[in-house]
């Protein structure tokens, strides 16, 4: 035997045995390691996407930020960045570097802990895939083992697949095709040689080397990538200094805050129906009714509005308590009853309760529209007369007796109906009120969608019972649908990954009749047009509203319609506590629906709304609501149901008083 053979033999003994007694260590230690064929159901969690009606990307719901991908759709340069700086023996090996790994376990051994790394692209999965993140002699070896597993059983091409699907890059994003759309607000296969370095750059430390955290380690760390690519062979020496000085540019942050209230009610409503799993794990497509820029429109215009009335409130008294304004606004497309825009307050950061679908607050006259419609469903019309006088009546909510006065201080004698509307007289709705009952007033209420409690007492058509401000804008939304209400919405389908589709169809049931719907849009456009709700002719198309404001001023309401989009907004403090003298409906909440729906109806051309068959207009005596007469005062026209039109001449009238 040639001597220079027997230290060769010697060691490759010793190797054998180190080799021997590590396998029989890991099998008697390590039998119950996970089975790496359950990876053939591999399915990681995928993120839930939330997308407005024409489709945009407005939210994402996840635990794991993930988009997945096949291998033909991973860029080559990314794949060949992340071989060149973690593993350049990829394709050589089994899942695991003898010598690294030997190197790297005798530091370990002499430190009593995991000092150095000496993982391979393999090992890396299996400890992303199957193990917790504990620096520890036993975890490294399970590491190893389930490496070697995962080798034998699948191909290189199915490891990377794996592996860029699974890996963290950093800011919330698993996988390759969440950190290009992360940093770079585009998918991976459009992403630059430079970029592909950047992203094979931060997975070995994430929170170090994201540009978003450390834009300087993060192009320091680039061009080691992109150095160890040329040394490797996959670019060229012009293509990596092109790539070394190309500029990292970083997608702009979403401004998913502008529809953070709704995509919360949206997330809410997911889980109910999903559970947490089915948001956060199974890649939901989620397709909402949401009109992009109407809800840009309606942020744009609460933040207007409340910037206006606060700075009024400082100049008058300031805010000693410290209280923040609160607005609320939705959107509603009549026939269809989806919400097309929602603001549920001015910061969704301090305080995430949507006060448009969470809060009850009193509506002061906003209310009054539901008794007007019981009113004509009892045989009034538009020009029946109300005796706008003193009363008294009995009411639980005044001990002792209560006195309605209207706004304006005084008493307005006969008016018609329409008078009493668009002026928004206490006193004379108080004294319809009584007519009508309590009883046909809250089942009016009840067709029109609201389903908050109603106390049956005089002080109810004030706005005496609390509702919420989509209750009432879903409501006065059946006027402009010919009576029809459609169920408020927010979701159309939900699309699951394996293409099955879950759709929302619109419902609606009959509210009032088709004729009496008209009748209420039209006392309601005279809101507009020469009563309180006057702001509204701003919008410069036809549109039709009612304010509302409680006693003290704490709540300020605006409500009303165009023919397709039906809008509400409300104004106060959470807490009850005056806005101020003067802050009516009108002037602290008017603003606020006028601004949006000038956007939000833009340049569409101005629809009008339709008259049904079944109602005629007429020339009527404006002073009794009879039939004209070159006697009697001034005429004016009017509309009336058939068969519901005066009979008489207003001249009866004024002989019947000689």
């Amino acid at each position: 035997m040639l001597p220079f053979r027997k230290p060769f033999i010697v060691a490759a003994l010793l190797f054998g045995m180190v080799c021997g007694g590590l396998a029989g260590y890991l099998v008697a230690r390590f039998s119950g390691l996970p089975d790496v064929r359950k990876l053939e159901e591999y399915a990681p969690p995928v993120s839930t996407k939330v997308y407005s009606a024409d489709g945009r990307l407005i939210g994402e719901f996840f635990q794991e930020k993930r988009e997945l991908l096949n291998y033909d759709q991973i860029p080559k340069y990314a794949v060949k960045a992340v071989i060149a700086v973690e593993d350049s023996r990829f394709y050589r090996h089994r899942g695991v570097r003898a010598l690294s790994l030997l190197r790297a376990l005798a530091a370990d051994i002499r430190a009593r802990r995991i000092v150095q790394g000496g993982s391979t692209i393999t090992q890396q999965l299996a400890k992303t895939l199957f193990l917790t993140s504990e620096k520890t002699l036993s975890r490294k070896i399970r590491e190893m083992a389930l490496a070697l597993l995962l080798e034998l059983k699948y191909t290189k091409q199915e490891l990377l697949t794996m592996y860029f699907n699974q890996i963290y890059f950093g800011s919330g994003a698993y996988g390759i095709e969440s950190a290009a759309r992360v940093y770079f607000g585009k998918g991976a296969k459009d992403l630059t040689l430079a970029e592909c370095a950047l992203m094979g750059a931060i997975p070995r430390a994430p929170s170090l080397y994201s540009p978003i955290n450390n834009m300087a380690k993060a192009r320091e760390r680039r061009a080691f990538v992109l150095a160890r690519m040329r040394a490797e062979g996959y670019i060229t020496s012009e293509e990596r200094a092109k790539a070394d000085v190309e500029p990292i540019t970083l997608a702009p942050t979403r401004r998913t805050e502008q529809a953070a209230w709704f995509l919360e009610m949206v997330r809410q409503w997911l889980e109910q129906q999903y559970g947490s799993t089915g948001i956060y794990r199974l890649g939901l497509e989620v397709r909402t009714t949401l009109d992009y820029e109407m809800q840009l429109a309606a942020q744009r215009a609460v933040e207007s509005g409340v910037r206006e009335l606060e700075a009024r409130i400082k100049k008058r008294r300031g805010n000693p308590e410290g209280l923040q304004l609160q607005a609320a606004l939705v959107a509603v497309e009549p026939a269809t009853g989806d919400i097309k825009a929602l603001v549920g307050g001015t910061d969704f950061k301090q305080s995430q309760f949507n006060r448009a679908v969470q809060a009850k607050r009193q509506p002061g006259s906003a209310f009054k529209p539901i008794l007007y419609l019981a009113a004509l469903e009892t045989g009034y019309t538009p020009a029946t007369r109300l005796i706008d006088s003193p009363i008294e009546v009995d009411d639980p909510a005044f001990p002792g007796g209560w006195k309605p006065v209207n706004y304006q201080r005084r008493f307005f004698g006969p008016v018609s109906l329409r008078h009493a509307l668009a002026d928004s007289l206490n006193v004379a709705s108080v004294k319809l009120f009584l007519d009508v009952g309590s009883r046909r007033v809250i089942d009016s209420a009840r067709r029109l969608g609201i389903t908050s409690d109603l106390h049956p007492f005089p002080s109810l058509v004030l706005g005496g019972s609390e509702v919420t401000l989509l209750e009432l804008t879903s409501a006065y939304s059946a006027f402009p649908n010919r009576g029809m209400l459609a169920r408020p919405a927010f979701i159309r389908t939900v699309r699951a990954r394996d293409g099955t589709v879950d759709e929302n169809r619109p419902s609606l049931t009959e509210a009032a009749t088709t004729q009496n719907a008209f009748l209420m849009t039209s006392l309601l456009r005279s809101v507009v047009e020469v009563g309180t709700g006057k702001i509204a002719q701003k919008v410069g198309k036809p549109v039709a509203a009612k304010t509302g404001t409680t006693d003290d001023y704490s709540d300020a309401w605006f409500v009303g319609f165009s023919p397709r989009l039906a809008t509400g907004v409300w104004v106060g403090y959470d807490v009850k506590k005056s806005l101020g003298e003067g802050e009516t409906g009108a002037k602290a909440a008017g603003p606020i629906w006028t601004g949006f729906m000038t956007d939000a109806l833009g340049a569409s051309e101005a629809a009008e709304f339709e008259k049904p068959d079944g109602i005629s207009e007429i020339e009527i005596d404006s002073g009794t609501g009879l039939l004209p007469d070159p006697k009697c005062g001034v005429a004016a026209a009017e509309y009336f149901r058939d068969g519901t039109a005066p009979t008489r001449s207003c001249k009866t009238m004024l002989d019947s008083r000689r």
